[in-house]
């Protein structure tokens, strides 16, 4: 356990500056501010270990510094990563080196956010605040997702960004709103499920899905979820782009656009 402690560092050459390598622990109580790396993971690299963010954990105010790197904010490397109540990523990334993944990236790995964790205010060119690629497990239960922003010419997924094949990831009970993207404002997803009181408000898509953008495979959105003055050229609630018959759209959600 780590916590009670502030970690600035810019070394500009380290993947992950303040905190790198087959990390296996908790953080509390703790700032990771101030990382700039070439590499992946400016804040944070999580190798095939274990990282829990608990209690008023923050990574914080961490860029690139070259472009099209992974996660400004933290990576995680075919390993565990999750967020507990009061952690948060935010404010990672700039204009200057876009990241692809603002606040963090997961591949092939595990990540929760459980409820009381918050990821906004990042910016990238692809998924701005969750990035997350061929998931093994997880999930996004209570959490906020926010005022994250896609940057750049183009680029999808503001709030979120799940691929995934060969796992379903769940999001319930979650509040995803104020994001902005090309396509998926508020979420860009392959494979997932959204129920409980979920609710897409105010997001902003400047092509489509300013809600949700489903992009192939299969979603289903269930049990009360709420897609509320989203915007978008088209599908200002929801764009579905394929297989368009293996998408499940519950008739207990509702649109109040």
């Amino acid at each position: 356990v780590i916590k009670n402690i502030c970690v600035e560092i810019s070394d500009g050459v380290n993947p992950g500056s303040p905190l790198f390598g087959t990390v296996s622990g908790t953080l509390e109580n703790i700032i990771i501010t101030g990382g700039c790396s070439t590499n992946n993971g400016a804040g944070v690299y999580v190798n095939s270990g274990a990282l829990y963010l608990n209690s008023k954990a923050s990574v914080s105010y961490n860029k690139m510094a070259a472009a099209s790197k992974y996660a400004a904010g933290v990576y995680n490397n075919k390993g565990t990563l999750s967020l507990g109540n009061g952690s948060e990523i935010s404010y990672n990334g700039d204009e200057t080196f876009l990241p692809n993944a603002g606040g963090l990236y997961s591949q092939n790995g595990k990540f929760y956010m459980e409820p009381g964790s918050e990821v906004h205010h990042n910016y990238a060119n692809s998924g701005a605040g969750v990035k997350l690629n061929k998931p093994v497990d997880g999930y996004i239960h209570g959490a906020k997702i926010y005022s994250n922003e896609i940057r750049g010419a183009s680029g999808n997924g503001g709030g979120l960004f799940v691929s995934s094949t060969n796992f379903v990831f769940e999001i319930k009970d979650t509040e995803i709103y104020s994001n902005k993207a090309y396509k998926g404002a508020g979420a860009l997803v392959q494979n997932a499920l959204f129920n409980g009181t979920t609710i897409f408000k105010e997001n902003e898509a400047y092509t489509g899905g300013g809600g949700l953008y489903s992009s192939d495979l299969e979603i289903t959105v269930t049990e009360n979820v709420v897609f509320e003055n989203n915007k978008a050229p088209d599908g200002s609630a929801i764009y579905v782009e394929n297989k368009v018959a293996k998408n499940e759209l519950s008739d207990s959600f509702k649109f109040v656009n």
